[in-house]
């Protein structure tokens, strides 16, 4: 066996759960795993350059990996350049294992079309993870062999499998689509600055109407403008305000929204959520949701 895996993320990226989760599902079935230090992280942000994209060939030939893995769940566009310019990096190279290489397979994980577009774009050499895939699904997509699987993870998957089937029904039931919305729902400062979540969950309580329902909401592309984004936010904004369904909107903003909210970003990188960056834009945002 003895193979490693290497997993890299941009510095820009603050999801780091997948890397985690699947580097200690990979060691408990006895693989060595490496991941990319802050260096090589900021080296990937800049993907574009050779003089960065060699930084990370360097460490994937000193490592000796056979399978390394890029984790990014930002920028549709910029996640299939990414991947796109490793593959070619790698044989440019000479890296992969059929060209005498150690490299035997990449992997990418990100959102689900990213995923679609990588799959086909390179026929095999990349093996793609969306999210939503259980442990054994992940094992298995890096051809570990069942019998090395803990069997402590195949008891979680039968139950995992269980829930899994349990949420299919409800949506072929497709009772869901009956749901009242929150138009019955009145109470004093409903809607207005006053209120409150422990207002709503007790009007809620009263009426029988539990659970709250929210939903994370944030676009970013990186090929529209930060003012495209935004009116685009503002619009499914007014949508979901007007359908009266949701009681929180959590905002998904962009990464420079959460370190640098107010300065001026210039040509900094971003990703991630909307490109918000004023209290007035929040304020404008807080207005459209109004019910």
């Amino acid at each position: 066996m003895n193979k490693k895996f290497g997993f890299i993320k941009p510095a820009i990226d603050a999801h780091t759960l997948g890397i985690t989760s699947v580097s200690e599902l990979l060691l408990e079935c006895g693989y060595e795993v490496v991941v990319g230090d802050e260096r090589l992280s900021k080296a990937l942000n800049d993907y574009r350059s050779s003089i960065k994209r060699q930084i990370i060939l360097d460490w994937i030939i000193e490592q000796q990996l056979d399978g390394f893995g890029i984790s990014y769940r930002l920028d549709h566009d910029d996640a299939i350049h990414m991947v796109g310019y490793f593959v070619e990096a790698l044989k440019a190279a000479q890296l992969w294992f059929y060209q005498g290489g150690p490299v035997e397979q990449m992997y990418f994980a990100g959102l689900e079309p990213t995923c679609q577009i990588i799959k086909k774009q390179h026929h095999g050499l990349v093996t793609t993870f969306s999210g939503g895939e259980s442990p054994k699904e992940t094992l298995l997509k890096f051809n570990v062999p069942e019998h090395l699987i803990p069997q402590t993870i195949l008891k979680h998957e039968r139950y995992d499998e269980l829930l899994h089937r349990f949420g299919e029904q409800i949506i072929h039931a497709n009772e869901y689509v009956y749901y009242p919305n929150n138009q019955d729902v009145s109470y004093p400062d409903f809607g207005s600055r006053n209120d409150h979540l422990m207002k709503r969950l007790e009007a809620y309580r009263k009426l029988n109407k539990l659970p709250l329902t929210r939903a994370h909401v944030g676009p970013y592309r990186s090929s529209i403008s930060r003012q495209e984004a935004l009116d685009e936010f503002y619009l499914w904004i007014k949508e979901l305000a007007q359908v009266q369904q949701l009681d929180v909107l959590s905002m998904g903003t962009s990464q420079l929204s959460q370190s640098a909210f107010g300065e001026a970003w210039g040509q900094r990188i971003n990703g991630g959520g909307v490109p918000i960056n004023s209290i007035a834009e929040f304020e404008k945002a807080y207005e459209l949701s109004r019910p």
